[in-house]
């Protein structure tokens, strides 16, 4: 027993449920049903799409869920060991060389290549894989990696190999990321053509009636999906706070309320101050916002969202 660390630290099982539940706001159903589309476009020519937006504002979160919801409705595992394989999710390294790549995909889809292998061996066992497990889309996180100072000497030949796999096995690919990702698209005349809708999950935020509206409902979800007291999200200047300490990610916002949840007493529930706490220990960066949005005055709040003087 100490009187400084908890022993035996780990989740409780409040917060655990709360990350279990999903918050299908517009944007979340928006590129559910865009990624769809994309799905859908397996025959006669296979198609692809981008799908970018900030870190933080549920990218990989709508991937895992679409693998997720479309598996149970087709009652099929999400990995299956052998048979059907119909969505494939991958996440790109920061080092991924198309012989990596194809390993990757390889080992993904059940079958571990001889080391010596060639990169031509390893595409031609790869798109025989994409057919045999009858693979109907591939969908690709982290694609950005290839915008950066490691990722951009690969650029070529994965767009190459990206726009083969697509007309060989005739599956369609959604390639995932920041903003960066956009850009290695440039100079592939090749691969823009095939990749002609792009998809942009947009940060939460106040701006119109309707973004407001949306952004209180998220909250009352929120709310709705904790199983421990809370105070009320979306009461009063609650949604400034919200904003101001998420920047709109709702990433961020789910990251406070279940750290929130993880540390609050539960007879309590969650306070002002463990909403206070629990910024202070998810933050990314200390000095951005200036303020602890749960600790200061509204005016405060407003002030750094440029909404008047302190």
């Amino acid at each position: 027993m100490s009187k400084f660390i908890d022993t035996n630290p780990q989740r409780n099982a409040a917060s655990v449920d709360f990350m279990s539940k999903r918050i299908p706001y517009p944007g979340f159903i928006m590129a559910l049903r865009n990624i769809n589309r994309t799905h859908g476009t397996r025959f006669p020519e296979a198609r692809g799409m981008m799908f970018v937006g900030e870190t933080g504002v549920g990218k990989t979160t709508i991937l895992k869920f679409y693998r997720e919801e479309y598996c149970r409705c087709n009652q099929i595992e999400t990995k299956p060991a052998r048979g059907k394989y119909p969505v494939v999710l991958m996440r790109l390294q920061s080092d991924s060389k198309k012989s990596s790549f194809l390993r990757s995909l390889c080992i993904e889809l059940g079958i571990t290549p001889n080391e010596r292998e060639t990169v031509n061996a390893l595409e031609r066992r790869a798109i025989t894989l994409l057919k045999k497990r009858q693979v109907e889309l591939v969908m690709i996180d982290e694609f950005h990696h290839l915008a950066g100072r490691d990722g951009k000497k690969n650029i070529e030949s994965l767009g190459d190999l990206l726009k083969n796999l697509m007309d060989e096995a005739q599956v369609p690919f959604v390639l995932a990321g920041t903003f960066k990702a956009l850009t290695v698209l440039d100079g592939h005349p090749e691969l823009q053509r095939r990749f002609v809708s792009s998809t942009h999950l947009r940060n939460l935020n106040m701006k119109t009636a309707e973004n407001t509206r949306d952004f209180r409902n998220v909250l009352v979800t929120c709310n709705k999906n904790c199983s421990i007291p809370s105070v009320k999200f979306n009461d009063g200047d609650m949604p400034e706070r919200f904003l101001l300490a998420s920047g709109g990610r709702i990433g961020v916002i789910t990251t406070i309320i279940e750290t929130a949840i993880n540390i609050a007493d539960p007879e309590v529930g969650i306070t002002m101050a463990t909403l206070s706490e629990a910024f202070e220990f998810t933050r990314a960066n200390p000095h951005k916002p200036k303020c602890n949005p749960f600790a200061a005055s509204i005016r405060v709040v407003r002030a750094e969202m440029g909404k008047g003087p302190k």
